[in-house]
């Protein structure tokens, strides 16, 4: 298998992981779409989606099998089964097709974060808040309680007098 290929099963997973989505949801697409031949497997035998193959004492076509499990992936996400692993793809086509089926869907995804990127916290806000709005250092004037009814006024986040404090730098 090239660098470039990978079986639909570590696709799926990682995509779903990539994009905050859930497994189940990403296989049905994908099924979907390969028995619609919007994503096409690559067989190294030269066979197709229509080759017969054995599937519990039956011969079926990839095909076949696909609608067979297509509505149960709900319930029960094919991870395990053998041809989830023996359908190959290339990973930059099944990539792009998950960005569009992503996108069409309007499902809401929520990325990941990269590895040590922190999320903007209320304190962080209000500490680029009083630097905008006040400057260093305060005023006497200006008392905490001031700071937290206008940075509520401005965002609609409610932040105590403590949290006021702690965006100074102080405990």
């Amino acid at each position: 298998m090239a660098d470039d290929q990978a079986s639909l099963r570590d696709l799926v997973e990682t995509c779903a992981a990539r994009h905050g989505l859930a497994q189940r949801l990403l296989w049905k697409w994908a099924l979907d779409a390969i028995v619609r031949n919007e994503l096409v497997p690559i067989f190294s035998d030269g066979s197709s989606l229509d080759t017969k193959l054995e599937h519990s004492g039956r011969l079926l076509s990839w095909r076949e099998i696909i609608n067979i499990v297509l509505p149960s992936t709900d319930r029960n996400v094919p991870t395990n089964e053998f041809w989830a692993n023996n359908l190959i793809f290339a990973a930059a086509g099944f990539d792009n097709w998950a960005a569009n089926a992503i996108k069409r869907s309007g499902a809401p995804v929520h990325p990941k974060r990269p590895a040590g990127a922190k999320r903007k916290t209320p304190r962080d806000e209000l500490a680029s808040f009083i630097h905008a709005t006040y400057g260093l250092p305060l005023s006497g004037s200006i008392t905490y309680n001031k700071i937290a009814t206008d940075f509520e006024a401005k965002t609609g986040v409610y932040v105590k007098e403590r949290t006021v404090a702690r965006a100074l730098g102080r405990k």
